[in-house]
This record gives C-alpha cells, structure tokens and sequence, in this order.
C-alpha cells in the first residue's frame, strides 16, 4: 500500500526550470508507484517476467535484472520460483537504486542467491549468464550503443537462453504515435498525474530517452543473433519482447 512518503509527487508544484530526468533518490524512493502508475499493463509485463523464468530457467546459471531498479523483477522471480538453486544479479547503474533494492529485497526471506551490484550494463563481465531481463532500459541508452549492448547479452547466452526486453516504443506512422501519446496521457490522468505533472516530466525526458518503433527493437534484436522472437506483451506506447537464442 503506497503512503504519503512513496507517492510520486515529484512534478507536482510548479518547477521554474526542468532539469533531465535521472535516478536520484527522489525518484528511487518513488520510483515502484511511479512505474505501477506510469506504464501501463505493468503488473502484467512483471507477472510475465515470473512466469517466463519459471518456464526456462533451467538453475544452471544466473539471471541477470539489468537496470534492475528496485528490485520488483527479481523479488517476483525468486517468489515464483522458491528455489535455493536460484541465482539472481541485479545491475543498476544510480547508487539510489541499488541502495533501495537492497533495502527492498531485505525486507523480505527470499530463497536462492541475490546480488545486487552497482555498476554499468554496458561494460560488465557475464559470466554463466542463463536469462537477461532489460525492462525499460533500452530507452535510456543512445542509439549507437543499444546493438553493441544487445549484441553482448546474445555473446553471453547459451543456446537456448532468454533475453526479456519491455521498453517504451514509437509509432511507425506520425498519425498513430500522435494518437498512442493522447491515449497514453489519457491513462496517466486516469492514474492521478495531473496535466501539470505529465506536461513537466514529458519535458523532463524529452531529450533523455531514444525509443525505437517494434520493428526497429525486433531488427536490433535479430542483428544480434537472436532467431526467435515474440512480443509478448503490447499496449500502447509499450512492448515487452522474448528472444531466445
């Protein structure tokens, strides 16, 4: 249950000059009712995330939450799966992150392995990699790094290995992202944000994420290596794919 402490109220007030968006611990200590309240089908895409894991995670390996934030991924992993076989790593690379994920995950009796490390995605060491989570972290990283990056996670991956990708998207026709962006701002009113609050964080992310269109996500994933793919969970201005290799 959200209280008046973990309620994103951060754009609320006015702001006379909009700083880009980033993880501070403002944003941290909010962050898991600003995901619920901000992305639609979320509950969905992370019962998903469980299910998928408890279907392919053979216990030879880790699963690796990339941009791991607070932990909500992992914390439904090791609760689907109840094994002290498990090995999770979280990676995240804003140390308010890390420090909520592991004050998050403390709370609770999980069984398996759990780390949680700080440090940057694009520049790490996968060793016995057996699943990859990406969830809404493509979006953030420029252009010409999201195939290098991509193109490690598959290098990483054994045969039959899973990568599970949910970013934010963009339309293939200008006529339907307008129409997407209307409707996704309809959901977010429909949440509690007011216009002011969704008119200041647009501006605040404005120059900050770099999404793709579906094609374009499914041309990088291919690029990597990856055969076969599926978009598993769509609504919206949201996509959530799983590439097995």
């Amino acid at each position: 249950m959200n209280t008046e402490r973990d309620t994103d109220k951060i754009y609320e007030q006015p702001q006379s000059k909009i700083t880009p968006f980033s993880f501070t611990d403002e944003v941290a200590s909010v962050f898991d009712d600003m995901a619920r309240r901000s992305i639609p089908c979320y509950a969905q895409v992370q019962d998903a995330i469980a299910s998928v894991a408890g279907k392919c995670y053979k216990y030879n390996g880790v699963i690796y939450d990339l941009g791991c934030s607070t932990g909500t991924s992992l914390y439904n992993i090791a609760r689907r799966l109840q094994s002290n076989k498990l090995k999770l790593t979280g990676i995240d690379d804003a140390p308010a992150m890390v420090k909520q994920c592991r004050q998050k995950l403390g709370q609770f009796n999980l069984k398996g392995q759990i780390e949680i490390l700080q440090g940057d995605i694009s520049n790490f060491n996968y060793t016995h990699a057996e699943m990859f989570i990406l969830n809404y972290v493509l979006q953030f990283i420029s252009p010409d790094k999201k195939p290098v990056l991509l193109d490690t996670l598959y290098r990483a991956l054994p045969k039959g290995g899973v990568l599970f990708l949910s970013d934010k998207t963009i339309q293939e026709t200008e006529q339907l992202n307008t129409l997407f962006t209307d409707v996704y701002y309809e959901f977010k009113v429909n949440q509690g944000y007011s216009e002011l609050e969704i008119s200041q964080k647009r501006e605040a992310l404005e120059n900050v994420l770099t999404p793709c269109t579906d094609k374009e996500l499914m041309g990088l994933l291919k690029n990597a290596g990856f055969s076969s793919m599926e978009i598993i969970v769509k609504h919206l201005n949201f996509t959530s794919i799983v590439a097995v290799k």
